[in-house]
């Protein structure tokens, strides 16, 4: 009996161990995650901290002498049956959101088996502290079996071990292996081009006509592409499916989206998966504009061959776009689609100029538009970090910045490159992403780097300033007035 008692201590408390640290990894994913099961939006980003910290105290308790198992059995409980309440809850009201239990390496949609697993857990704590607080200690408790028990604590400690490691080093192969067959695509596309021709643009090429299609939505009504172009804007489709993770962090930005630029673009999910699963997360994050697809008919007939990924359809229905893939790209087709509605493709700003509210993504997936920084002085520095000059002058920029924090002026670079190359910067200043280097020829740069300056008006102040040392002598050290 003390060595069953034993190895489920040892079983419970890698389990919280765990799903706390996969939380920590993934918190960014945890906390989109949480207004899905009710907690109010300002508590997500405390919760998604909080939760596994408390999560992995708990793991570190329950080994602990019984003055700490104790506790930790009764918070290892109670966590469990937090957790319980919320899933029911959820399924109550027909919802059936991402758990993230443990972090990218398991997000589904929950459901009763969800519920079922928390409580085969909370068994485990139950028992422990039905067995009264002398019995809670870990070392207590070593010294009392024999070693037949310690054999057996031992053996189902090494088994939950192995598996804990066998699913993180499985993870971390398809992660890699993900990664390894697109690079091998790549290469293959190329060879097969004689490596003398740029790779060809994903999806349907622009200009072609749109393939048509009529879908139900999800209380089943036909809507027709036709119908969607009928308020002359133009139409973002965005292919997702409910089982896709990357899919369900996307969806928050997507409500927003068709909240706050309905009047630039329309915006269409299309779904695989049934009405059910989909109304859940519709709902959850007051989604509109969802359509369903029986298969991948409609993806396959854009050429979309994952989810998420996004093409742009223009006013006249022709293809617009190439397919964006994944949900990094699918943030800057966005923010190509709002720019060319208020700016146009041909614009070109000269000093005095006022700046349209284009917007562009931070490397955080946030949209940032150019006029938030009316009311002050602000310098648009453009960026490559695949730029050799660019990194030359990356130390200076950082001194500059030192020695400007709390000034009268905010320095905002307008970079190309993946967020994580650009996160890998260490700039303390806004990093916004612009992969077509549109905002740069609106300014009229001829490539990087180059920064220009706007006045507190909104109004551009400066003439293009190209290179380093003319950066530095007329923009960065020049305009501290």
């Amino acid at each position: 009996m003390v060595g069953i008692l034993l190895a489920a201590r040892l079983i419970l408390s890698l389990v919280f161990l765990f799903a706390g640290v996969a939380k920590l990894r993934d918190r960014a994913g945890f906390s989109k995650t949480l207004p899905d099961f009710g907690i109010p939006a300002a508590l997500a980003g405390p919760l998604s901290v909080m939760l596994p910290v408390i999560e992995i105290a708990v793991s570190l308790a329950l080994p602990g002498p019984s003055w700490l198992a104790w506790p930790g059995a009764w918070a290892a409980l109670g966590l469990l049956l937090l957790f319980m309440v919320a899933i029911a809850g959820a399924l109550a009201r027909g919802l059936r959101p991402d758990c993230h239990c443990f972090g990218q390496l398991s997000s589904k949609p929950v459901g009763w088996g969800s519920l079922g697993r928390n409580a085969v857990l909370a068994a485990i704590p139950a028992w422990l502290l039905s067995q009264g607080p002398s019995h809670t200690g870990f070392a207590e408790a070593l010294g009392t079996f024999n070693w037949r028990e310690g054999l057996i604590a031992l053996a189902a400690g090494a088994c939950v071990g192995f598996l804990v490691f066998q699913t993180w080093l499985t993870f971390q192969l398809v992660q890699q292996g993900g990664r390894i067959l697109l690079r091998l695509d790549a290469i293959e596309r190329a060879v097969a081009s004689g490596a003398s021709e740029a790779p060809s643009p994903a999806g349907q090429p622009a200009g072609t006509i749109a393939p048509g299609f009529s879908l139900p939505d999800l209380d089943g009504n036909l809507t027709s592409l036709q119908q969607l172009r009928g308020e002359g804007k133009p139409v973002l489709l965005l292919f997702t499916s409910p089982a896709c993770q990357a899919c369900s962090g996307l969806l928050p930005d997507a409500a927003r989206w068709q909240s706050e630029y309905a009047r630039f673009f329309t915006l269409v999910l299309i779904s695989q998966g049934t009405a059910a699963e989909n109304r859940s997360k519709a709902d959850a994050h007051k989604l509109r504009n969802v359509l369903l697809q029986r298969e991948s008919e409609t993806a396959n007939d854009y050429k979309s061959v994952g989810t998420p990924s996004a093409v742009m359809i223009r006013s006249d229905g022709a293809v617009g776009s190439a397919l964006a893939n994944g949900a990094e790209a699918i943030r800057g087709l966005v923010s190509e689609t709002v720019n060319e509605s208020v700016a146009g493709p041909e614009l070109r700003l000269r000093r005095g100029d006022s700046v349209p509210p284009m917007v562009y993504p931070d490397i955080d997936g946030n949209m940032v538009s150019l006029t938030r920084f009316q009311g002050r002085i602000t310098i648009l520095l453009f960026w490559s970090p695949a730029c050799g000059f660019c990194q030359q002058m990356t130390d200076s920029v950082k001194v500059w910045e030192r020695a400007n924090r709390g000034g009268r002026r905010d320095l905002v670079l307008i970079s190309s490159g993946t967020a994580e190359e650009n996160r890998k910067q260490g700039f303390r200043s806004l990093v916004v992403l612009n992969q077509s280097f549109s905002a740069g020829k609106t300014f009229g740069a001829g490539g990087t780097p180059a920064a220009v300056v706007l006045d507190s008006a909104g109004l551009v102040a400066s003439e293009i300033a190209m290179g380093r040392e003319e950066i530095f002598s007329s923009i960065l050290d020049g305009a501290a007035g």
